[in-house]
């Protein structure tokens, strides 16, 4: 009775896939994702993206479920195998929809290796992933090259923002003095305020610290936590990555903050055009048809 999620709705992942999808008007896709405890005892992602791919005129052609990289004795040369069974298929649209960043490091290794990197193919990355990419080396993103994806929006250039990030950095920089500096991710930024949020409503607690109360003060509190399910749409390119546009299940693509508050767009019958400059895999100027057949 006291579970508190602090994260989006996976279904309005699963719409914002969909909507990059029938943005660029594909009508199958390949979905990829990793099983692990939840995804296997919970298979409810992958009804949510089914119906929100036929919700804009499109459907699954090909899975390809990988296990966990700890359950593989040789990760590379299993994701290697599954991937050439893929690129036997006609299917171009590859949709990573739920991933480790160190299976999703690998699959686009070895997925430019052979040859699922060049011009025709179509990469989309989620929030577990794009979210992280700030932390990764530069060879990681040289294999990512033209990949699309979609994080958690949230102010970057507030205050407590960069509070948070100077903290982060100073403290990461003192534990790990080789290493390069990162940006704190939005999963770093939302456990530091939940765990601050979770403190304050003990303290305010005054000593009747039990879990109803704990759990009233917190929810007095959440106002923080909630973020507005707003997603920036992304692109890799060079030596990290672009922002291309917003989406929020309400008001579909739009360019910024101004446009996503004020102007309703129908995604469902309307291509936006927001989506227009797209890098994508092997430096293909226009969209990718996301089928190797004529």
């Amino acid at each position: 009775p006291h579970f508190i999620q602090i994260g989006d709705d996976v279904r309005i992942h699963m719409q914002c896939v969909a909507a990059i999808v029938g943005e660029f008007r594909w009508k199958k896709v390949t979905v990829i994702y990793e099983l692990n405890n939840w995804l296997s005892s919970d298979p409810g992602m992958l009804l949510d993206l089914t119906y929100a791919l036929r919700q804009v005129g499109s459907e699954i052609d090909n899975h390809l479920a990988l296990p966990s990289l700890s359950s593989l004795s040789d990760p590379k040369s299993n994701i290697e195998n599954e991937l050439k069974k893929l690129k036997s298929k006609s299917n171009r649209v590859f949709l990573i929809v739920h991933s480790s960043l160190e299976l999703a490091n690998i699959l686009f290794e070895k997925a430019k290796q052979i040859g699922l990197m060049e011009k025709g193919s179509v990469w989309v990355i989620s929030d577990g992933v794009v979210g992280l990419l700030d932390s990764v080396n530069p060879s990681a993103i040289s294999n990512m090259q033209g990949v699309i994806g979609f994080k958690t929006n949230f102010m970057e250039v507030s205050e407590t923002f960069r509070q948070f990030k100077f903290k982060f950095q100073r403290n990461f920089a003192s534990e790990f003095p080789e290493e390069e500096k990162i940006n704190p991710s939005f999963f770093a930024l939302q456990l530091y305020d939940a765990t601050w949020a979770i403190a304050q409503a003990a303290k305010e607690s005054q000593g009747k610290f039990t879990p109803e109360q704990l759990f009233k003060n917190y929810l007095s509190r959440n106002d923080k936590l909630q973020q507005s399910p707003t997603f920036n749409i992304i692109n890799v390119i060079g030596k990290s990555y672009r922002d291309l546009a917003l989406w929020s299940p309400k008001l579909g693509f739009s360019k910024n903050l101004i446009t996503q508050q004020l102007t309703e767009v129908n995604t469902d019958t309307t291509s936006t055009k927001v989506l227009s400059t797209v890098y994508w895999p092997g430096g293909l100027q226009f969209v990718p048809k996301g089928s190797t057949r004529s």
